[in-house]
This record gives structure tokens, C-alpha cells and sequence, in this order.
């Protein structure tokens, strides 16, 4: 094991001291790390898409919202964009007289390039 000399005299710096600045670097860059992502991430168009399921299935609600993503991907002429997707919500019905079994789910999607916002 290395021994640390706890002389601050000769060099000015302790342990204490630079691991303390390394922390505070360490923090700074993290945040403004994060402050541009939320930045970029604020930026996007986001759009919504909705998917059903009469037979209660999740995965084919699910399957049915990317279906409607798929479609909006070319939209502006965009030929490669690629999407990012996340589950929004998902709700249903369930019994009844008719014995309902329904699901919906909802997607969020930004694109990049950008889809075009709406005016």
C-alpha cells in the first residue's frame, strides 16, 4: 500500500484539497452535462401516438401506436430518421355485459431530423 505524505507545506495541496476540487469538477461537468441534454431534449417536436387492442393485448396495442409511428416517419420527405419512443400511458376496460377486454396505449416519439411543428 502507498503512503500519502500529509506534508501541505511543501506542495500546497493536501488529499482532502484535491480530491474535494476533483469532486467539484466532477459535479460541474455532470450538470452542465445535463443542462444541454434537457436542452436538446426541449428542443424536439414530440408527437403522440395512440394504439388499441379489442382482445386486451398489451403487446398488440403497443404494436399498433409504432404501426402509427412508422407511418409519421417520413413525413417532410425524411427517408432515414430514426425515432425515439416512449410508453406514455396505458389504460383499459374490462367486464361488463359484453365482457370488454380493451387496451389502449399511448406513445411519445421525437425524430430525428426533427418532424416540422405544426403552425
Amino acid at each position: 500500500m502507498t503512503e500519502f505524505s500529509h506534508d501541505t507545506k511543501s506542495t500546497g495541496f493536501s488529499r482532502r484539497k484535491v480530491l474535494l476540487t476533483a469532486g467539484a469538477l466532477a459535479a460541474g461537468t455532470l450538470s452542465a452535462s445535463a443542462e444541454v441534454m434537457a436542452g436538446e431534449d426541449q428542443k424536439k417536436v414530440e408527437k403522440k401516438f395512440e394504439g388499441e387492442s379489442r382482445e386486451g393485448k398489451i403487446q398488440e396495442a403497443l404494436d399498433n401506436a409504432l404501426k402509427e409511428l412508422d407511418k409519421a416517419m417520413g413525413e417532410g420527405g425524411v427517408a432515414d430518421g430514426l425515432a425515439n419512443w416512449k410508453l406514455s400511458s396505458v389504460s383499459g376496460q374490462r367486464g361488463g355485459f359484453a365482457g370488454r377486454r380493451g387496451v389502449k396505449v399511448e406513445i411519445t416519439a421525437t425524430r430525428s431530423p426533427d418532424w416540422q411543428e405544426k403552425r
